[in-house]
C-alpha cells in the first residue's frame, strides 16, 4: 500500500511545453503528465493549470494495483511557454 509522502516523494517536477499566448496546461495534457510516473493506472485532474506560478490544480491518482492518492499540482517557475510544475500531497 502507497502512503501519501511516499507518492509525493516519487513524483518529480515535469514541464510541459505549451503553444500560444495564453499559457494553460490543458486538463488533458496534465492528466498524460501525470500519468507518466511508473505505477499509474490513471489520473483525474479538476480542470487545467493556469501557467502562472503559484497557480494549482487537484487530481486524483490511481495506481495499478487501485490505491488512489489525491495530490496538488503546484506551478513552479514559467519560462515563456514553459510551465514547470511538481507534485505534493494534497492532504
Amino acid at each position: 500500500m502507497r502512503t501519501r509522502s511516499a507518492v509525493a516523494a516519487s513524483l518529480a517536477a515535469l514541464a510541459v511545453l505549451m503553444s500560444g499566448c495564453a499559457v494553460t496546461v490543458a486538463q488533458s495534457d496534465l492528466e498524460a503528465e501525470v500519468g507518466r510516473e511508473d505505477g499509474v493506472a490513471s489520473v483525474s485532474c479538476d480542470g487545467d493549470l493556469e501557467g502562472e506560478v503559484g497557480a494549482t490544480q487537484d487530481c486524483l491518482v490511481t495506481f495499478d494495483d487501485d490505491t488512489t492518492v489525491e495530490i496538488t499540482v503546484t506551478v513552479t517557475e514559467v519560462d515563456g511557454s514553459d510551465v514547470i510544475f511538481d507534485f505534493s500531497d494534497a492532504g
